[in-house]
């Protein structure tokens, strides 16, 4: 352009309007599509055998999948689906959590929710959190410690075992921590993913366990005066009635408990679900003789109510041969009942709803199914 008036090329006639412009690369647009559009072609060829093989998940990259899978919290049987999830199962079938980097256990346990801790919760009160592992983690338990509490080994909690048949203390996934939040200071909580790279079946001291996965957790929790505060009572008369009515119950009574050495009983009681969407159900269950508790035990039926139907909770006691007896017969068994009570501190559990039932009911034994061993 040195020998040209202007900025106007004398071959073609383009107008540059800038100095700046004479310098600038020319890209052709047209070609470069035909290009990447010969490359995907190629790439899908080579690709095919493994879709037709492992299906189209399988050519997804792993990070992909983790964007795309559901909840920790899924149930495919809660959910009528009955089959696992697509996503779910291409990542235990390409065996995800064993080769999971650091960041992205970071994306899976913050997206999918593997760590619920509630946001409001009574100041001084031990702290309740749940964990969840999909189905998919396999060989991989999940810790939670409050290393702002002193002892961190109190507050060491363990998941769901996923199957692996492995012996854990679970409570649907709820553990309770010992720290208690208070005005005072903020919780500092340390969460650990944890992979069992080698497993001995007989021998579970045997096994090597790698971490894979640490983050520090400071929760904002708001502190409130009592559970009451969280989580609103309703013990509506009509609501109590539709329960009671809805009961069963069946006990099986049996003179080797296996919980002991001797007799012991054990009932279980199906209710209906009530199908109030906000309504949190978490339920005390006694076993009464003559008005005196013998022994009881607790519910928390946020699952259940996911997968519709009845809701079950259960009691169980060892008994004296005495109480045995009294309970052979349709006689004695007029002395005992279970009561069933909807209990504010179990129902701040339920995270997603904001008020509980807080009434009781009573039923007799005398009219339960009974199976005597």
């Amino acid at each position: 352009m040195g020998g040209s008036p202007g900025l106007t090329c004398p071959e073609c006639g383009t107008d540059a309007r800038s100095t700046r412009r004479l310098r600038r690369t020319r890209r052709h647009w047209r070609l470069a599509t035909a290009g990447v559009a010969v490359v995907a072609a190629s790439s899908a060829g080579a690709l095919a055998p493994k879709v037709r093989r492992d299906g189209w998940l399988s050519v997804v990259p792993t990070t992909g999948l983790l964007l795309a899978a559901p909840d920790a919290s899924y149930d495919a049987w809660a959910t009528g689906a009955h089959t696992p999830h697509p996503v779910n199962e291409e990542l235990e079938r390409r065996g995800a959590a064993a080769n999971l980097k650091a960041w992205q256990w970071s994306l899976a346990v913050n997206r999918l929710g593997m760590i619920e801790i509630p946001h409001r919760w009574p100041g001084g009160e031990p702290l309740w959190v749940r964990l969840q592992l999909p189905d998919w983690t396999g060989l991989t338990e999940m810790r939670l410690t409050d290393a702002a509490g002193g002892e961190a080994t109190a507050g060491r909690l363990y998941t769901l075992d996923c199957g692996t048949g492995l012996p854990h203390d679970d409570w649907e996934g709820y553990r309770q921590l010992r720290a208690a939040p208070d005005e005072g200071r903020r919780l500092r909580l340390v969460a650990e993913v944890r992979h069992r790279v080698e497993s001995d079946w007989r021998f579970v001291e045997r096994e090597k366990i790698a971490p894979v996965w640490t983050r520090t957790i400071t929760p904002r929790i708001v502190v409130a005066n009592a559970p009451e505060d969280i989580t609103t009572p309703c013990a509506d008369a009509g609501l109590c009635e539709a329960i009671r009515a809805g009961a069963s119950i069946a006990c099986s009574l049996e003179q080797r408990y296996w919980r002991h050495d001797g007799p012991g009983l054990y009932v279980w009681i199906g209710l209906e679900d009530p199908e109030v969407d906000d309504l949190a159900l978490g339920l005390r269950t006694a076993l009464l003789r003559r008005g005196e508790e013998i022994a009881s035990d607790e519910t928390l039926a946020k699952d259940q109510r996911a997968w519709g139907g009845r809701i079950g909770a259960a009691v169980s006691a060892p008994l004296t041969r005495e109480q045995y007896e009294s309970l052979s017969t349709p006689a004695g068994r007029a002395e005992w009942s279970v009561r069933i009570t909807g209990d504010a501190a179990l129902s701040l559990c339920d995270f997603e709803r904001n008020r509980h039932w807080a009434g009781e009911i009573e039923l007799p034994l005398a009219e339960a199914e009974f199976d005597v061993k």
